[in-house]
């Protein structure tokens, strides 16, 4: 939850996509969803305090409504409830030609893929404009890292880890490129 809403979605560190083997595909897709679902959304200077505030701007607003409303025109499936956008949500059936599914969205929205070979995923990872991949296991990851173009190969456990690891890193369209 909080690799993708901290921050209202608006980190150059935040997940946007998830890819998920399909034996486990419908089970994560509804615990994240009923996570999702469950999340307060309100002024972040009022008590209580929510999960999730609005994002940084008017313009901001407007970019996450475009992916949102694109995504749906090509047959994207929302699985959580329905808010005012942007609010958070949760999308699969997202096509492979629309901005959800291969842009930063820099906003509350997640989307889950299912794949069924490393192959698959790697290739999903390598379509997008830039990614950052979470990849368990030390010596798979340096294999899978070697495979990817682009994405930042970690395996990061908390946040502070995530952030050391990225921090002077930046890919195809994301942060600082050859520093």
């Amino acid at each position: 939850m909080v690799a993708k809403f901290r921050n209202n979605g608006q980190s150059c560190i935040a997940a946007n996509r998830f890819l998920m083997q399909t034996p486990i595909f419908d089970e994560f897709v509804q615990r994240f969803a009923t996570r999702i679902d469950s999340m307060r959304l309100g002024d972040p200077v009022q008590e209580p305090i929510p999960d999730l505030g609005p994002v940084i701007d008017e313009q901001r607003k407007q970019a996450v409504e475009a992916f949102v409303a694109e995504a749906e025109a090509a047959g994207t499936h929302r699985v959580t409830r329905i808010n005012s956008v942007p609010t958070s949500a949760l999308f699969v059936d997202v096509p492979d030609a629309v901005g959800l599914a291969r842009q930063e969205v820099f906003g509350p929205i997640a989307e889950v893929f299912p794949f069924e070979t490393e192959e698959e995923a790697i290739r999903r990872a390598n379509e997008t404009d830039g990614q950052r991949i979470r990849i368990p296991g030390e010596r798979r990851a340096e294999l899978r890292a070697k495979r990817t173009r682009g994405g930042i190969p970690v395996d990061a456990t908390t946040r502070a880890e995530l952030e050391a690891l990225s921090a002077d890193v930046g890919i195809k369209t994301l942060g600082l490129v050859g520093r």
